[in-house]
């Protein structure tokens, strides 16, 4: 055994959900300033994907807008 943690690829935010390894790139590729439409373009998703993935998220951090779900993942510290 390596010693990974078994849910490597998810986020872990204090006292809410994880976030998936995807959910986490879309979002922080929004907070970077990317619109979704180009989020798409460089993970090569479907828009629908980018947008079930920042729901997703958004809903996991317990955010009614995305731009809440920005400034509160800055500040559980998910986007470094």
């Amino acid at each position: 055994m390596t010693g990974a943690l078994p849910n490597a690829d998810k986020i872990s935010t204090d006292g809410t959900d994880t976030l998936s390894r995807r959910e986490a790139q879309c979002l922080k590729l929004l907070a970077s300033g990317k619109i979704p439409k180009q989020i798409c373009s460089i993970l090569g998703l479907s828009q629908s994907a980018v947008r079930l993935y920042l729901s997703r998220s958004r809903r996991k951090i317990c955010c009614a807008t995305l731009y809440q779900a920005v400034a509160r993942a800055a500040i559980l510290g998910l986007l470094s």
